[in-house]
């Protein structure tokens, strides 16, 4: 992502303009931004951001080292490396996507943008409304945990929630593309660290929030904060809210009353005020090949079919398309372009049958919530066994392992507990944090070697047998002590159902 798109050339002085003073001598001709000094070339400006002095210097040194025109940051660090000028601007912070926007010639200007946070459903609801709107106009943009760039031509990117800078890189390649409307997993992670700053959507959603990242947060309270910041500090001309979900509550006492507010719910619930914008699901029905569904929108009425399982499902696509009327598209269109979804990689995947007949899921699920969305699904198609493969990631929220050990307990019928990225952390530890409220341990299998679990759960369901392999979803990598190996479930469960899943 850090591929400039054309020639944004400037001077240091210009760049700055009423930001921070820059005298004539240390004037400087600037060719491309970085936050990483891993990334400098040769006449880009450095930023240096929330590094302590130490790493800040390392960085600047480097960044000097790689060619660098001038430094900027955050510290009090007055000193120059190679002749290379450092300005201190204390709340460069605040300031990175201001100067990102100039930099790149105000690329936001000629962009709808759609964002969409929450624990869950993120990935969903803003792939999926990048998919419609490709349907509708030719392109669209995403970014988020999928990759970056064009809907069909997306790039990995190491975070779900692209810096302040490089995300305007990217705004400003579609501009060159002829992208008019994008759509963004707004993560609270980038939220706090300011990714998103000036910036100004065209809608904001709020699909849920559950219980994740806790390690980062520190409380369920911080980490709901955290989302509605998004509402607070970001102009926007939409709002669009789960009704059935608590959290939204928070979110709708923040809004202004300037922006048109939309409203989905699946749940039937009685709403004490009446709202202009409100879309419901009801007469849902589920079988094993698709979920059906009469969408309302006020007076109007359509018929929802789709292949994408579940009710947390049904919410994403009330999402989806409450963004899609706020973007002015009619009801029929909308409802056209939820009929052609398939599924989304990583998301209640249908990988395919094994020769025994069971079916073999593959979802990103990572959290209490997601992995009892995920197997109460499969309990209502089926009528069989659950064999479940997952585990929770190393050095990160511990919160939450225990609570996903219950929710495996209690709805899967054999669970084989695994490695998801263990990182630094010593998997057994891990496992023990899963299984501490356990009470019926003997469904457990206790199996490291990830690749050996999913293939054990695949060699022992039956006809009618589900197999849902959770946790990792689309990616294609396990840490472990500091380093990425290559490893992909759907790979792997590929590789069974074609062999007949010889361990």
């Amino acid at each position: 992502m850090n591929k400039v798109v054309s020639d944004y050339r400037t001077n240091l002085s210009s760049l700055l303009r009423g930001i921070h003073s820059i005298p004539s001598q240390f004037d400087c001709e600037i060719s491309d931004l970085t936050l990483d000094s891993r990334q400098v070339k040769p006449g880009s400006c450095f930023l240096s951001i929330g590094a302590g002095i130490k790493q800040t210097i390392d960085n600047m040194r480097d960044s000097a080292v790689r060619g660098s025109s001038a430094i900027l940051t955050d510290k009090d660090v007055v000193r120059g490396f190679n002749d290379v000028p450092v300005f201190v601007l204390q709340d460069l912070g605040n300031r990175v996507g201001e100067i990102a926007e100039r930099f790149f010639k105000y690329p936001t200007n000629d962009l709808r943008i759609c964002a969409v946070t929450g624990t869950n459903g993120k990935t969903t609801v803003s792939y999926l409304t990048a998919l419609a709107v490709r349907f509708l106009e030719g392109k669209c943009g995403y970014i988020g945990t999928l990759g970056a760039g064009e809907i069909m031509d997306l790039e990995e990117t190491s975070h779900t929630t692209l810096d302040a800078v490089n995300i305007r890189r990217l705004f400003a390649r579609f501009n060159s593309l002829g992208v008019d409307c994008t759509n963004i997993e707004a993560s609270s992670h980038g939220i706090v660290q300011g990714r998103l700053q000036a910036l100004k959507f065209h809608s904001i959603a709020f699909t849920n929030l559950g219980h994740d990242h806790l390690d980062y947060h520190g409380t369920i309270e911080n980490y709901g904060a955290s989302k509605i910041r998004l509402f607070e500090e970001n102009r926007h001309e939409h709002v669009i809210l789960n009704a059935d979900d608590p959290c939204s509550i928070g979110v709708h006492n923040k809004l202004t009353g300037s922006e048109t507010l939309w409203v989905c719910s699946s749940k039937q619930i009685t709403f004490s005020q009446k709202f202009s914008n409100l879309i419901i699901a009801k007469n849902i029905e589920m079988n094993p090949r698709e979920v059906v569904f009469d969408l309302f929108w006020n007076k109007e009425k359509i018929k929802v079919t789709s292949p994408l399982l579940g009710a947390f499902n049904v919410d994403n696509l009330l999402m989806v398309a409450a963004t899609l009327l706020s973007l002015g598209y009619e009801l029929d269109r909308v409802g056209d372009c939820l009929k052609k979804f398939k599924t989304i990689p990583g998301r209640m995947e249908l990988l395919g049958r094994t020769s025994t007949g069971s079916l073999v899921y593959l979802d990103y699920a990572h959290t209490p919530d997601s992995l009892s969305a995920i197997l109460s699904t499969v309990q209502e198609l089926n009528q069989s066994q659950i064999f479940l493969v997952f585990g929770c990631g190393g050095d990160r929220d511990k919160t939450k392992r225990a609570p996903m050990g219950v929710v495996a307990e209690k709805l899967a019928d054999k669970v084989f507990l695994t490695s998801d990225n263990p990182r630094y952390e010593d998997q057994m530890s891990i496992f023990s944090d899963i299984m501490a409220n356990v009470t019926d341990k003997h469904k457990f299998v206790i199996e490291p070697d990830r690749e050996v679990a999913v293939r054990k759960a695949i060699l022992l369901s039956q006809e009618g047998d589900y197999v849902v392999i959770a946790g990792k979803g689309n990616e294609t990598t396990q840490s472990k002590n500091g380093i990425e190996y290559p490893f992909s479930d759907r790979a792997i469960a590929s590789t069974c159902l074609q062999s007949g899943a010889i361990i």
